[in-house]
């Protein structure tokens, strides 16, 4: 009686351990740790070699900067598009606003400022500064950070 309990109690855990990792909608940081949602408009994958097979998932520009000091030849960085985050661009690619206060709150309520907000083209970056009023669009993550200071 006592191994059918021990056996169903380890199904039932191994089935929720399962679930929980299957269908959970978040993945965490690999420099801060924090959760980054799905569709975190400010989730940057990066994908090198000297980093290992696994890509790095980063949650901010901050974490981002954190990185790029321990491994300033990082060049193969994705970015979530701020129009929809479900999908990723090369970072050189990307139109960023950048430097926009007003932006915070469609960044989502994890986001972490400094926001650099990706854009698939400069049209689409153009009309988000327009919306929030303020900021500058720059080509680029490289000049992205340029423009928000070291």
């Amino acid at each position: 009686m006592i191994k059918k309990i021990s056996l169903i109690s380890s199904f039932i855990i191994l089935t929720i351990c399962f679930y929980t990792t299957v269908f959970t909608a978040e993945t965490r940081c690999n420099v801060c740790s924090m959760n980054i949602s799905q569709n975190s408009r400010q989730h940057f994958v990066v994908q090198e070699e000297s980093l290992g097979k696994e890509p790095f998932h980063v949650c901010s520009v901050i974490c981002l900067r954190k990185l790029k000091q321990f491994n300033s030849k990082l060049s193969n960085i994705e970015v979530a598009l701020f129009n929809d985050p479900l999908k990723f661009i090369k970072s050189e690619k990307a139109f960023f606003l950048v430097k926009s206060e007003k932006i915070k709150a469609d960044a989502g309520p994890m986001a972490m400022p400094p926001i650099a907000a990706a854009f698939a083209t400069k049209k689409e970056a153009d009309t988000a500064q327009k919306k929030y009023g303020d900021g500058t669009v720059v080509l680029g993550f490289e000049n992205a950070l340029q423009s928000l200071g070291k």
